[in-house]
């Protein structure tokens, strides 16, 4: 665990470029970011892309964990 009083530091860079949207799971153990019309989920433990979806036909507006974080909702135009 870091703990910074002071100042702060970036752990991780992901590699997302024009991400316009993204969420936190509730959990806090995965992330997802929109990029285009894909939704990348990523790992906060091991800063690793675990799934890539790919089913939207155009951009990608909103993103929504469930409670048990068992689901990822999107909408998109």
């Amino acid at each position: 665990m870091n703990l910074l009083i002071d100042e702060i530091r970036p752990v991780k860079e992901f590699p997302i470029r024009g991400c316009k949207e993204c969420a936190f799971s509730n959990g806090g153990h995965l992330f997802a970011a929109v990029q285009g019309n894909n939704i990348q989920l990523y790992s906060t433990t091991s800063f690793l892309c675990v799934n890539s979806l790919k089913a939207h036909n155009g951009k990608i507006r909103c993103l929504l964990w469930s409670a048990d974080d068992n689901k990822l909702i999107s909408c998109g135009m």
